[in-house]
């Protein structure tokens, strides 16, 4: 197995193949302006991976995914103790 896929215990074929009803939609609540103001543009359609690429160096992000699985997390840590540490936030 690809060591970038990991085993999950969901049907993901049958997610993809749930057809949301009149119902479900029902349930889930109108977005407002509010909502709207606290959203992140995502360049690239919401991608995160592409997004960072536009805002981080390839060779960077490439030696952190070179340290395997999780990489995400770790670039996360480094990055917030490097806010911390210019103050609050």
């Amino acid at each position: 197995m690809d060591e970038s896929k990991r085993d999950t215990p969901i049907d993901l074929a049958r997610i993809d193949a749930h057809v949301v009803s009149d119902r479900e939609y029902e349930e889930v609540p109108e977005l407002t302006d509010a909502d709207f103001a606290r959203g992140v543009w995502m360049p690239g359609g919401g991608d995160a991976s592409a997004a960072a690429r536009q805002l981080i160096d390839d060779d960077v992000l490439d030696r952190f995914r070179a340290t395997g699985p999780g990489w995400e997390r770790r670039i996360n840590r480094i990055l917030r103790d490097a806010a911390e540490a210019l103050g609050p936030i």
